[in-house]
């Protein structure tokens, strides 16, 4: 799940979009019926808009 989560990212011909990357990802973990509000937005918040990790 981690490589599949980093592995999403928005760019569009300028380069790297930070804000369209992590509504990506969010819209990735939210798939999972037991997601948790609280702890998504966690994950979001710091690694939603990282381009590497």
């Amino acid at each position: 799940m981690y490589k599949s989560f980093m592995s999403i990212r928005k760019k569009n011909k300028h380069g790297f979009l930070p804000d369209h990357t992590a509504d990506a990802r969010k819209k990735k973990l939210n798939e999972c019926p037991a997601a948790d509000a609280g702890t998504v937005s966690k994950i979001i918040s710091s690694f939603g808009r990282l381009k590497n990790f």
